[in-house]
């Protein structure tokens, strides 16, 4: 979207073979479920799952929980990963919150919003594909979206 694959492939290959590399040489990170019905089967993790990207992501450089800057504090407090104009949001949780993370980055962009010293130029929205069993409460999408806003 927006020529997104452009950007990557003349501003930030660099950054998205680094991404690339995390997403997919990343385990499967799985847990029992507690869930009533399901209770003992393997499930999705998305506590280890986020510290695996985490830990990678900062090896490769990106800072992690960027404050959001004051006038846009109203849409939550930080944003998860950032490096030389790019902002990455982890998103496992549920519907409304990948909506407030799409909505966000969508105004971050469009304002030219500086997080470690770069505007906004490119956003990349991680969700999981509905490829495994997850508890109930988390969203699912059909697979890794990047898109520039």
């Amino acid at each position: 979207m927006n020529a997104a694959d452009t950007i990557i492939n003349t501003q930030y290959q660099n950054e998205w073979h680094e991404i690339s590399n995390t997403l997919t040489r990343m385990p499967l990170h799985i847990k029992a479920s507690d869930q009533a019905g399901i209770q003992g089967n393997a499930i999705f993790d998305p506590v280890g799952t986020n510290e695996y990207i985490k830990a990678a992501f900062i090896h490769d450089g990106w800072q992690s929980n960027i404050p959001i800057p004051i006038p846009y504090r109203f849409l939550g407090t930080d944003v998860d990963f950032a490096k030389a104009g790019i902002i990455i949001e982890i998103q496992f949780s549920n519907y409304p919150f990948l909506l407030n993370n799409t909505l966000r980055s969508e105004l971050f962009f469009k304002a030219k919003t500086e997080f470690v010293g770069y505007p906004t130029n490119l956003v990349i929205i991680v969700t999981k594909a509905l490829m495994f069993p997850a508890s109930n409460s988390t969203l699912n999408t059909v697979r890794l979206s990047s898109k520039q806003c």
